[in-house]
């Protein structure tokens, strides 16, 4: 499902000697229970809520065209990246007994019922062609009323997404949509709102006292690692995407990660870790434009996570930075190449041969403009990766002038110098490709990010799952409302 190539790592070995150190208290985490986000692949929780609510509400989704997702950060996020990685394949053909049998469970009364359930969510959203979905999660004057403008009540279902409920951007707006559309005036407009919350939360206190539909999820999960959890893939089994091989792949990763057979990510959290303060920014490269929300998601999740005061009261953290190739190549590129070399750049693609089509340019020859010949008769699919490479290539191969003038050191001690500094002038590349693009495959992909994250933090020494540096903003908000 992906590849990944990491050579610096190889040149680098000796930097990252506490590989077992760091996959001990990865494990740890886990075995504690420190964040749920290491269980929910081996979960079928997200697939049961979204059988219930089907299940209960088949009658109201025959009528659903739009889904109005209102939530920000973690709660927006990682719906949002993998509705646009899949939004242009074809909606799973995976028929339920198969789904059932992907969760590597036997066959029992509860799997037939599970199979049951996911054949009438099947039917309630696949009659049709999949809703539309809308993400609320902006205080923007100018942005809520053009999306609202959009929709009506008897063909919208409205999700509220909040892990405490308190959140003044989900709040703010649940109160707007609910005004608006008179939401709690009658059964019927209660029967259009879904809230999804911590449970034991204000969010959930409020849904039971209305009347409204809540389903809950482990106060465990932080909200930029709930993405495998019904805040993620509630909503995107309602668009009609299989969820149970979304948390297959994440499940195989994991699978693969625990058992000691994905050691390049012990090796690039050890040199992360150590290598912070001269690499300080976290470039992710990625070669396509459905990747623009992931990349959002990334940067919620690496920003969030790693950006801290450690146990020692230092500032540590790596700053994620999240580019768009080929477009960026006429931008963000000329500071990679030529400023100051304080980046890693991971490149992130697809496989061409994943892609299930793709457009030719014309073999056309304009006016003047022969000079772009050479690509005439190529796949745009197969374009857009040679430029990918082609970029690689030439941040592989840059040379700096200042180690030429040190070629007649002599000691051993002069050379190691030299050797760390020539290390530490170049940009540590890598790359990942997904070889098919599919529901299984992007799991994965989010298995892989969160899992390094993790190490990351483990590396640094930190509390990866608090954020405690955006609660003064919120302080001061309300004490300014408050004069």
């Amino acid at each position: 499902m992906l590849s990944f190539g990491y050579d610096f790592y190889d040149s680098l070995s000796s930097c990252y000697t506490c590989g077992d150190e760091i996959f001990a208290k990865v494990q740890r985490e886990r075995e504690k229970g420190v964040s749920g986000y290491y269980a929910l692949p081996f979960e079928n929780r997200a697939c049961e809520d979204l059988a219930g609510f089907v299940s209960k509400n088949e009658e109201l989704l025959t009528h659903i065209e739009n889904l109005v997702l209102i939530g920000v950060g973690g709660s927006s996020l990682g719906a949002k990246a993998i509705h646009h990685l899949l939004r242009y394949t074809p909606l799973s053909s995976q028929n339920p007994q198969s789904q059932a049998q992907s969760t590597n469970q036997p066959t029992s009364a509860k799997s037939q019922t599970k199979s049951t359930n996911q054949e009438k969510n099947r039917k309630a959203t696949s009659h049709k062609k999949a809703p539309k979905i809308y993400f609320l999660e902006h205080t923007d004057a100018l942005s809520i009323p053009h999306i609202l403008s959009k929709i009506m009540l008897d063909s919208t279902l409205f999700i509220a997404i909040s892990k405490s409920g308190g959140t003044i951007e989900t709040s703010s707006l649940l109160k707007y949509v609910i005004s608006r559309f008179s939401l709690l005036d009658s059964s019927e407009g209660k029967s259009h709102l879904l809230c999804i919350t911590d449970e034991g939360s204000a969010l959930q206190s409020f849904a039971k006292k209305e009347g409204v539909e809540c389903i809950s999820i482990a106060p465990s999960v932080g909200g930029r690692f709930s993405v495998l959890s019904a805040v993620g893939l509630l909503p995107l089994g309602l668009l009609g995407y299989d969820i149970a091989q979304i948390l297959r792949g994440a499940r195989e990763f994991m699978e693969r990660f625990f058992a000691r057979k994905e050691e390049h990510i012990l090796a690039k959290a050890s040199f992360l870790a150590k290598n912070y303060e001269c690499y300080p920014i976290t470039t992710l490269f990625s070669y396509s434009s459905i990747f623009r929300e992931f990349n959002a998601w990334f940067v919620q999740l690496w920003g969030e996570s790693l950006g801290k005061i450690d146990k020692d009261g230092k500032r540590v953290g790596l700053s994620p930075v999240g580019l768009i190739g080929s477009i960026d190549q006429h931008s963000f590129l000329q500071l990679i190449i030529e400023g100051r070399t304080d980046k890693t750049v991971t490149f992130l693609s697809i496989a061409p041969s994943a892609l299930p089509s793709s457009p030719k340019i014309p073999l056309l020859s304009l006016h003047s403009l022969e000079s772009s010949d050479f690509v005439n008769g190529v796949g745009f699919a197969e374009l857009l990766d040679r430029q990918r490479l082609a970029t690689f290539q030439s941040l592989e191969n840059l040379q700096y002038d200042s180690l030429g003038a040190e070629s007649n050191i002599k000691s051993s001690k002069e050379q190691a110098s030299v050797k760390s500094k020539e290390i530490l002038s170049k940009i540590p590349l890598d790359s990942i490709v997904l070889n098919e693009l599919s529901e299984r495959s992007v799991g994965a992909l989010i298995a892989y990010f969160e899992l390094l994250t993790s190490a990351v933090g483990c590396a640094l020494d930190i509390d990866t799952y608090n954020q405690p540096g955006v609660e003064l903003g919120k302080v001061l908000l309300k004490k300014g409302f408050s004069k």
